[in-house]
């Protein structure tokens, strides 16, 4: 029967630029994730282990020091700092015989384990930005292939011992299935069973979250898609996601953003994310990337039909996107408002000088997703606010003058407003100040934050000069209620 590490529910709840996880919430994930071995030794340590085996006895000594250490119920800074140095040990006992896996996986642990101690950004409880690429670099290097590699190198090489408890529940050690619980305690199989092989894509903040498989089980989620899934203490519904973004910002999903809405209405928040290795990880995005996950969402009984089931991705105060199970996404926006109206704008740079813009709406939308530039990203709208983004050709026909010999030709879009019935909104984009030479068209994009009860628009320079004009009624969002 494999082993099953218990995991920590996720409990960050912060949106907006990707956050990663915090020093024992990582150590924690990437433990669960990466510890799929057997502690070795017991009371028969040092040559009793060599002499049972065959193995260096120093080298299973440090293993069942390791095992001792770790305590997934508390880690505490005390625990890890033992646990560097053990895994540190344990690095210079690895045998000479061993597979260059074994010494990559304790390699990597150890200096997670270290760089924990540093990495950790203390106003958001994420990651410093100059130790993301040491996490994913060091993440790799404890799942996966190195991870099997140990686990089968040790389980040949010592003797397991009562130790392993500390790690798993169902194998060797103290721990048993919770009381009452159908599986390893009555000795009933796990059900595992696919009820859905695919289902729709939605988009929250440009990412694309496309629904694959659907499973509905009672084994222990980590356990559950594997060969041999271990009985669990409830039912779960396992959905796949696959989560892909084209654009430059990075983003990240925890658990607690996404929720299960049932036929009736009630909604269910996600236990957890896990990965391909049955460890518990957020779909974490870089710029241009894509990821997969698992979400774990807790149900009071096995789900077999899926139908009138919705998966949201609901984060803070914003607009949420719904993925209904047995259906595709309906959404009306991007909302599409009319192009063409043009109008000409004057922006004094000197008391006595200004430059002269004409301009042309090329496009206009009501969207929920809005990217707002380096310093912000792509940000989804509050619920009852909408994004409206207005693309501009804008030209400069400033004639220089005896009195102004000289032109700006900074073309600053601060300057600009849109009037939403009659309150004047601000571009919430970074403001642009590119040149734009005499004679010559530049492309601009604006931003504006607008209620969703808004009916008249109108977009305005700097002198109050009508750029266009909207009467607009925008629709709802699924969810927003």
């Amino acid at each position: 029967m494999p082993m099953h590490i218990p995991l920590r529910p996720t409990t960050s709840r912060r949106a907006g630029r990707p956050r990663l996880i915090s020093r024992p919430r990582l150590t924690s994930a990437v433990l669960a994730g990466a510890l799929a071995f057997a502690a070795c030794g017991g009371d028969d340590a040092g040559r009793g282990l060599a002499s049972v085996k065959g193995a260096d006895g120093d080298f299973c000594r440090a293993l069942e020091s390791f095992a001792v250490s770790y305590d997934d119920a508390e880690l505490t800074d005390a625990k890890l700092a033992a646990m560097g140095r053990e895994s540190q040990a344990i690095v210079e006992l690895i045998p000479a015989d061993a597979p260059e896996e074994v010494t990559t996986f304790f390699s990597g642990l150890s200096e997670m384990i270290e760089l924990s101690a540093v990495w950790e950004n203390p106003e958001t409880g994420g990651i410093k930005e100059e130790y993301v690429d040491d996490f994913l670099r060091l993440t790799e290097a404890t799942t996966g292939d190195p991870v099997v590699a140990f686990e089968s190198y040790a389980r040949g090489e010592c003797q397991e011992g009562p130790e392993l408890g500390r790690l798993f529940s169902g194998g060797g050690g103290a721990r048993s299935s919770p009381s009452g619980a159908g599986g390893a305690e009555s000795g009933a199989p796990a059900q595992v069973k696919r009820v859905l092989d695919s289902g729709p894509t939605g988009v929250y903040e440009q990412v694309s979250l496309e629904i694959g498989a659907v499973t509905t089980t009672d084994a222990e989620p980590a356990t559950a898609l594997s060969a041999d899934p271990v009985p669990g203490s409830g039912s779960s519904l396992l959905v796949e996601i696959d989560a892909t973004t084209e654009a430059s910002a990075g983003n990240q999903f925890n658990a607690d953003h996404f929720r299960l809405i049932d036929p009736s209405g009630a909604s269910t928040t996600a236990r957890s994310i896990v990965d391909g290795n049955g460890g518990e990880a957020p779909l974490q995005l870089r710029g241009r990337d894509a990821t997969r996950g698992i979400v774990v969402f807790p149900t009071g009984a096995l789900v077999t039909d899926v139908r009138g089931y919705t998966v949201s991705i609901d984060r803070d105060d914003r607009v949420p996107a719904l993925l209904p199970l047995d259906g595709p996404v309906a959404t009306p926006y991007p909302f599409q408002l009319e192009a063409g109206a043009t109008g000409a704008m004057t922006a004094p740079f000197i008391p006595q000088c200004s430059d002269d813009y004409e301009t042309s709406v090329t496009s206009a939308e009501a969207v929920l997703d809005a990217d707002l530039g380096d310093s912000s990203g792509i940000v989804r709208s509050p619920r009852g606010q909408r994004w409206i983004r207005v693309v501009l050709d804008v030209t400069n026909v400033t004639v220089p003058t005896f009195e102004c010999q000289s032109y700006s030709g900074n073309y600053v879009t601060v300057e600009l407003r849109l009037e939403a019935d009659g309150r004047a909104e601000a571009p919430a984009n970074e403001l642009l100040f590119d040149k734009i030479e005499p004679g010559t068209t530049g492309e601009r994009v604006h931003v504006f934050p607008v209620s969703v009860d808004a009916r008249e628009l109108t977009l305005v320079g700097p002198g109050g000069e009508p750029l266009g004009r909207w009467t607009v009624a925008l629709p709802a969002a699924p969810g927003e209620a």
